[in-house]
């Protein structure tokens, strides 16, 4: 004889029955959903548009991962992956899917682009003067490396206004850096050797203007 369920028992049979429904609605992007590696960049770009990075991160990174090297669509795969780790402010791992680009398809009309990208991720890093200029110089090398390997491209005007910036911060640094042997260590021959780098090394730098 076949059980009757109760009237608690519909409800929970129906409650139940409501919340597969909607956690079949509710799973979200799902890059195994696509069939086709196409299919999964357009539905990740979307993502990215809609600006859910961490939606556009699974998509990406599946991509990067399953796609073979000769994929037409391994090089911007890397690249709207680093656009989103940028947007996530993961500089580091930005700068390294830019240098994907960069590295492996050198010829790929991204490859400028993905070159302004690194220098811009790793420029980012460095917060402000005071700070170790490892990640700024890093960024400078990038970015006259922009300049050498593709003089006609656009981005080489937003690389130059860059290079300019990190030379005002190196100039910067350095002044601190005087400025702190004279006053706390006192070494004033360590000073003089960093006043004397922001003449030589940035002439045209407004740390000049305090070298005595």
């Amino acid at each position: 004889m076949s059980h009757i369920p109760n009237r608690v028992e519909f409800r929970l049979l129906v409650l139940l029955a409501v919340a597969t429904a909607l956690a079949g609605c509710g799973r979200g992007f799902q890059p195994r959903d696509y069939a086709t590696p196409e299919a999964l960049f357009q539905a990740t770009l979307l993502e990215f548009q809609a600006r859910k990075w961490d939606n556009a991160q699974l998509g990406f990174e599946r991509l990067t991962s399953d796609l073979s090297s000769r994929d037409p669509l391994l090089a911007p795969a890397y690249f709207y992956l680093a656009l989103t780790h940028e947007k996530k402010q993961e500089y580091l791992l930005a700068a390294q899917a830019f240098e994907r680009v960069t590295d492996g398809f050198p010829d790929d009309t991204l490859a400028p682009t993905a070159m302004l990208g690194t220098g811009r991720a790793y420029q980012s890093m460095w917060r402000r003067p005071s700070l170790d200029p490892e990640q700024g110089q890093k960024a400078a090398s990038v970015l006259r490396a922009l300049l050498s390997s593709y003089p006609e491209a656009r981005e080489t005007d937003d690389a130059k206004r860059r290079i300019v910036q990190l030379e005002e911060w190196f100039a910067e640094k350095d002044y601190l850096t005087a400025v702190h042997y004279i006053k706390v260590r006192p070494v004033v021959d360590g000073a003089i050797i960093y006043l004397k780098d922001i003449v030589t090394t940035y002439p045209t730098t407004k740390a000049v203007e305090g070298v005595p």
